[in-house]
C-alpha cells in the first residue's frame, strides 16, 4: 500500500508540473491533491514505524520514464493525467477500506478479550 501510494505521488507530481507548465485550469486542485497525498504518506509511514513494520526501499522518480513524463501532445497528456488521477482516487479508496477492515479486526479482538475476562 505504501509503495503504491509513493508511485501515485510520482505521477501526481508530474501532473502538477504539467498543469503549471501548460497553464492548466486545474493546477490548484491537483496541487492540493498532491499535498494531501504527501500527508497520507506521512501518516502511513508513522503508523508503520510505530508498529515496527519495515518500509522497504522508497519509490524513486525514475519509475516514470522520460517518454511518459514529457508528453507534448495535449490529448495524450490529458489522458495520462486522467489515468494517474483515477488511480490516485482508487488508491485512496483502497487505503480507507483497508484501515476500516483493520479497525474492525482490532475491535473484534478487544471484544474477544473482554468476554474472556
Amino acid at each position: 500500500m505504501y509503495r503504491n501510494l509513493q508511485s501515485l505521488a510520482v505521477g501526481l507530481e508530474q501532473v502538477v508540473l504539467d498543469q503549471s507548465i501548460y497553464d492548466g485550469q486545474y493546477f490548484e486542485e491537483f496541487n492540493e491533491a498532491e499535498f494531501k497525498l504527501k500527508s497520507v504518506l506521512c501518516e502511513l509511514q508513522i503508523a508503520m514505524l510505530e508498529r515496527g513494520l519495515t518500509l522497504g526501499e522508497d519509490v524513486d522518480r525514475s519509475i516514470m520514464s522520460p517518454e511518459i513524463r514529457d508528453v507534448k501532445d495535449e490529448t495524450y497528456r490529458n489522458l495520462r493525467d486522467w489515468y494517474i488521477f483515477r488511480d490516485y482516487m482508487n488508491g485512496l479508496e483502497y487505503v480507507v477500506h483497508a484501515f476500516k477492515h483493520l479497525s474492525k479486526r482490532r475491535q473484534a479482538k478487544r471484544s474477544s478479550r473482554m468476554t474472556r475476562l
